[in-house]
């Protein structure tokens, strides 16, 4: 199972905790997706929020900057990593935490999701 193509990719995942370090926990999952949300992420049982935050790679420093982010809406049924509409990427972590923003007078679900792109 390859995580990384090189060195430098390696410690730059490494420090932001996305080397898989079980073997077994990745053995039939995508090892470049962390989903620490508990959300089923291939059909999402509610209407959620995304904050999409993009990382790129730095090759010189060996690490990630933040490039951008945005609000994506997500409906119920359908897939979080395609409603990213990110086709290359060293990893995706969807974090543990759940934030709530109103729509309609009605609390949605937000989750944070940091995307971590090549240079």
């Amino acid at each position: 199972m390859v995580v990384a193509k090189d060195i430098g990719h390696f410690v730059s995942l490494f420090d932001r905790g996305l080397i898989p370090l079980s073997f077994y926990k990745c053995l039939d999952n995508d090892v470049k997706v962390n989903n620490l949300s508990d959300f089923d992420i291939d059909k999402l049982q509610r209407n959620i929020f995304i904050e999409k935050i993009n990382f790129f790679f730095d090759a010189e420093r060996q690490s990630f900057s933040q490039n951008s982010s945005e609000i994506i809406e997500v409906k119920k049924g359908k897939s979080l990593l395609k409603s990213l509409k990110v086709k290359k990427y060293l990893a995706i972590k969807i974090a543990q935490d759940v934030g709530y923003d109103l729509k309609d007078n009605k609390l949605i679900p937000k989750l944070k999701v940091s995307v971590f792109l090549d240079s």
